[in-house]
């Protein structure tokens, strides 16, 4: 189970999903994981995400939403969110 980061104080809600479609993080998380859990590349943020690679956004909340598309991979997603 994913513990909130120490820095995220007012973290109330942390979630974790499973997508192979295209989407977007929830706009106002306080921190974000995305790592790609399948076995092609996909897209965050509008750069490639490698299968195997994740990316950590944490220090600098809240974020607006995060574009991606996980078409042909799989993407784990860990939002926490106020």
């Amino acid at each position: 189970m994913a513990k909130p980061h120490p820095y995220s104080k007012n973290v109330t809600d942390v979630t974790i999903s499973t997508t192979t479609t295209s989407g977007s993080t929830t706009a106002g998380a306080l921190a974000v994981t995305v790592y790609n859990r399948g076995t092609s590349a996909g897209t965050l943020a509008g750069a490639s995400l490698s299968a195997g690679e994740g990316w950590v956004f944490e220090d600098n909340g809240p974020y607006a939403a995060i574009a991606y598309d996980a078409t042909g991979t799989t993407f784990e997603i860990t939002e926490e969110v106020e």
